[in-house]
């Protein structure tokens, strides 16, 4: 009846003073140490597929497991007479944001979302899904959560690399870099998630769910700073959009990637509308460097961020616990109005940063089971 429900208690708690070593995510090592045996000259293999570097003319690199779950998948869709006309799980894609490229061996680049794209568009999931099109986030959207002067720096820089054969460069720091179509990129990257959050909250569209396949990432971005291959924080400029434009007031951040999403942590410490909840892989000298227990949030948002850090090699078991004891009782006492997730898939079984072993079907079943939580 337009009546605000009442502000719910605090959902976490801390009661061991934080530690020197998490409490700034500066102290951490940064993505450029970890990647000296990735993107040197002497670069080692990756052991993920959709990570490896791309082969000539060719950006898709897919395992003989990827083709055998997608057959499996359309089998699936065809026994259960999908898709139907009831279709209400939305997918945001941009092929622009593939342009953004750097070194050839560095982690993050096109065959990334290439293959997700391929994977999804082969095994019918696409089809299952309603396309909403993509859009560019604008200056004054970026701001809500980015510095003014952030944000010009970042839409108009200027690629200087150091070697003239290099179309890209370094900028923002040793691990995060730019081309002539990161701009574009960037703004598309976090304009598909508010195009999908729009369709979400529009009672004309089907779509009430989805995802958004995007490339730069983003939760390693704070308020000012680049970092950790992330220039703009996509799910939280989408989180202020939901709040801003649409009316909401309670918003659920997941990070269930293997590392803390210290951008998005920041921007939101002092928020008690935004419960941020991120599980990841923390020790001495794995990036960022944050994310301990005790960090818990600041003044009256304290208890709305929730960290679990976990060991080094952690798997389905971990995860299955960490969803069932840990954040489903914490949303179902927060009771968000909507629930984002940063769905970084680096935890998974062969990454060679993350060093984890979730399956596809442990990310599977944490998705269905963050799905599933409205209905209680």
């Amino acid at each position: 009846g337009g009546r605000r429900a009442p502000r719910p208690p605090p959902v976490g708690t801390a009661h061991a003073q934080p530690q020197a070593q998490g409490e700034d995510a500066e102290a951490g090592p940064s993505f450029f140490q970890q990647l000296k045996g990735l993107c040197g000259s002497r670069a080692r293999p990756l052991a993920n597929a959709a990570d490896a570097p791309r082969p000539a003319g060719d950006e898709r690199l897919t395992s003989a497991t990827a083709e055998a779950r997608m057959e499996a998948t359309r089998g699936w869709l065809k026994e259960s007479a999908l898709p139907g006309a009831d279709r209400s799980v939305g997918l945001a894609f941009d092929e622009a944001m593939a342009l953004h490229r750097g070194p050839s061996a560095h982690p993050e680049q096109p065959a990334r979302i290439v293959e997700v794209m391929h994977q999804l568009r082969a095994s019918g999931l696409a089809a299952a899904c309603v396309e909403v099109p993509s859009r560019e986030a604008t200056a004054e959207e970026l701001k809500r959560v980015h510095a003014p002067n952030f944000v010009d720096r970042v839409l108009h820089f200027e690629v200087t690399a150091k070697k003239k054969n290099k179309a890209y460069s370094f900028p923002f720091g040793p691990d995060t870099y730019v081309n002539e179509h990161t701009s574009r990129a960037a703004c598309l990257a976090a304009g598909s998630l508010l195009a999908l959050v729009d369709a979400c909250m529009d009672e004309e569209s089907p779509v009430r769910t989805g995802m958004a396949v995007v490339r730069p990432p983003g939760h390693h971005a704070s308020q000012d700073k680049a970092m950790g291959f992330c220039l703009f924080n996509n799910v939280g400029v989408a989180a202020r959009h939901a709040q801003t434009v649409h009316g909401l007031e309670r918003i659920a951040i997941i990070d269930w990637d293997v590392h803390h999403g210290n951008g998005t942590s920041d921007l939101f410490v002092e928020d008690p509308n935004v419960l941020f909840f991120s599980m990841h892989r923390w020790e001495q000298g794995f990036f960022p460097g944050s994310g301990i227990l005790e960090d818990a949030g600041k003044h009256a948002a304290r208890g709305y961020t929730v960290n679990v850090p976990l060991e080094r090699g952690f798997s389905d078991h971990d995860v299955y616990h960490v969803m069932r004891y840990v954040l489903c009782p914490l949303i179902e006492k927060f009771k968000p109005e909507a629930i984002f997730v940063s769905a970084g898939f680096d935890a998974v079984k062969g990454d060679p940063l993350g060093e984890c072993h979730v399956s596809p079907e442990g990310f599977g079943w944490m998705t269905r089971c963050l799905w599933r939580l409205p209905e209680h």
